[in-house]
C-alpha cells in the first residue's frame, strides 16, 4: 500500500508558488538590467547618433521653409561646422550634433559667412538658395539635400 501523509496540528503545508514580495524583487532587478542595457546600447551606437543628427537637420530645415512661407519672409538656417550645430535664425536655440559625427556644409557662395560657418536660406515662395549638409560617422554617411528650385529637403 501507498504511504499516507498526515499533517499535524500547528504545521501548515507550504504552497508551491511565489510570494508577492519575491515577484516584486525579481521585477525590480529585471527593470534595472533593462534600463542599464538600453542606456549602454544607445550611448555607444554611432548609427543611432547619426540617424538622430540627420533627423534634427531635416526637421530644422523643414521648419525654416515652413516659417519662410508662413511669415512671407526669408529664413536662414545657420550651420556652424566647427561647433557642430544648427541654428534657425540668429536668435534661436542652438541644436547640437554629437561630437562623434562629422559635418560639412555645401551652400551658395553668398551664404558662406566664415571658414567654419554658412547658411541655407529659404525664401517666401518656398524656394531656397540650395545646398547640402553631410553628416557622417566612421561607417556611414548621409547627405541632406536642399533643392534650390523647390526648397524640398531629402536624404540620401
Amino acid at each position: 500500500m501507498g504511504q499516507m501523509r498526515t499533517l499535524r496540528a500547528g504545521k501548515r503545508a507550504r504552497s508551491q508558488g511565489f510570494t508577492l514580495i519575491e515577484l516584486l524583487v525579481v521585477l525590480l532587478i529585471l527593470g534595472i538590467c533593462v534600463a542599464v542595457t538600453a542606456q549602454t546600447i544607445t550611448r555607444r551606437s554611432p548609427s543611432l547618433q547619426l540617424r538622430s543628427g540627420v533627423a534634427t537637420a531635416v526637421a530644422t530645415l523643414r521648419e525654416a521653409r515652413s516659417l519662410a512661407i508662413r511669415d512671407n519672409r526669408e529664413v536662414q538656417v545657420l550651420v556652424d561646422v566647427s561647433a557642430r550645430s544648427l541654428r534657425l535664425g540668429p536668435d534661436s536655440v542652438e541644436r547640437l550634433f554629437d561630437r562623434e559625427l562629422g559635418i560639412s556644409l555645401y551652400t551658395a557662395a553668398m551664404e558662406i559667412e566664415s571658414r567654419d560657418s554658412g547658411a541655407i536660406r529659404f525664401f517666401p515662395d518656398g524656394t531656397s538658395a540650395g545646398g547640402r549638409i553631410r553628416l557622417s560617422s566612421e561607417t556611414q554617411t548621409y547627405d541632406v539635400f536642399i533643392d534650390w528650385l523647390t526648397g524640398n529637403i531629402y536624404v540620401q
